[in-house]
């Protein structure tokens, strides 16, 4: 169960959405063959309403030109893990 995420400006010399799907490959499962999620549908939606008020408010560095995958079955966050001996 992933999403990715990506930001397309439509600048001359950015990369566009065509760019990002020729990754996949033309023999990629679409939505409904592979299923969806619908927590992550909501997790990614959300990301992308941030992204948009990044661009939209020229704050942060908003995903131009990158691609997030967001893995919901590991949950990967950027961070320190708990220290030993914590609650969490």
């Amino acid at each position: 169960m992933e999403g990715q995420l990506s930001v397309f400006t439509y600048q001359p010399e950015q990369p566009c959405y065509r760019c990002l799907s020729r990754l996949f490959g033309e023999n990629a499962l679409t939505c409904v063959e592979a299923g969806v999620m619908a927590p992550l549908v909501g997790t990614i939606g959300t990301l992308q309403a941030m992204e948009a008020i990044k661009l939209l408010a020229n704050y942060g560095q908003p995903l131009v030109g990158k691609l997030l995958m967001f893995d919901a079955m590991s949950m990967p966050v950027p961070g320190d893990e708990a220290a030993e001996g914590s609650a969490v």
